[in-house]
């Protein structure tokens, strides 16, 4: 029996392969890695393709506090070798 009075307990990481697979995983795992942007994923954490263009690759962990996520481009850290994908070249 799980947590919350009988309710399944979470899985730890799902990549579904299917519509289908990817609504069951955002009611049932921690973190969803997923190329679709799902409305209304109910998972801790959410990682899809507009995350991984924004910032590049990710090294998540689990806490005492939820999921942390670091990132390889963080917010505001530009490096001179890169442009930012906010950035558009002409």
């Amino acid at each position: 029996m799980g947590p919350a009075g009988g309710s399944c307990p979470r899985r730890p990481i799902a990549a579904p392969a299917s519509p289908r697979a990817l609504a069951e995983d955002c009611r049932r795992a921690e973190v969803v890695v997923t190329l679709d942007r799902p409305r209304g994923c109910a998972a801790p954490l959410l990682i899809d393709r507009s995350m991984l263009w924004r910032h590049g690759s990710l090294a998540a962990r689990r806490t005492a506090g939820g999921w942390v996520v670091d990132k390889a481009r963080p917010y505001g850290h530009v490096r001179h070798w890169h442009v930012p994908p906010d950035i558009v070249r002409r």
